[in-house]
C-alpha cells in the first residue's frame, strides 16, 4: 500500500521513453524543412555550433552541433573520421593519400576530399570497419 506523509510524497521512477531510431534528416530550405532519408547522407561536417549535412547533389545546415548529431546516428552506418567529420560508411568509394601522406575519403556523388585525422587512420588501415 502506498502511503503519503505530510510534505513527503512517494516518488516512483518514470521509465525513459525508448530511443526512436533516426531515419530522416530535416534540411532547412528557406521557410521549409525538406526531409531526406538518412542513407542518402554522404557526411556531416561541423561548422561552429551548427552541422552541415552533405547529400549527393545538395547540402543543408542543421541547427545542432556535430556531437549531438553523431550521438543520434546508427553506429554501424556512420563513423567519426575527424573531430569535425562523420561519414556514411556505405557511401565511401575509396580511401586515398595525398602527396603529403594525409588520408582522405572519396564519397559517392561528391567531388571534395573528406579528411581523415591521423588518430582515425588506424580504423582504415586495419581494413575492417
Amino acid at each position: 500500500m502506498l502511503q503519503r506523509t505530510a510534505g513527503n510524497l512517494l516518488h516512483l521512477p518514470i521509465p525513459a521513453p525508448a530511443a526512436i531510431p533516426v531515419r530522416l534528416v530535416a534540411i532547412a530550405r528557406g521557410p521549409d524543412l525538406v526531409l531526406k532519408p538518412l542513407p542518402e547522407v554522404r557526411y556531416f561536417h561541423a561548422e561552429g555550433k551548427y552541422t552541415r549535412v552533405y547529400l549527393a547533389e545538395e547540402e543543408g545546415l542543421l541547427n545542432t552541433g556535430i556531437a549531438a548529431v553523431h550521438a543520434q546516428l546508427p553506429p554501424g552506418m556512420f563513423l567519426k573520421v575527424h573531430r569535425s567529420v562523420v561519414v556514411n560508411l556505405d557511401r565511401v568509394l575509396r580511401v586515398r593519400r595525398d602527396d603529403f601522406g594525409r588520408m582522405y575519403l572519396c564519397l559517392d556523388g561528391r567531388t571534395e576530399k573528406v579528411p581523415v585525422s591521423r588518430t582515425h587512420e588506424q580504423l582504415f588501415r586495419a581494413g575492417i570497419l
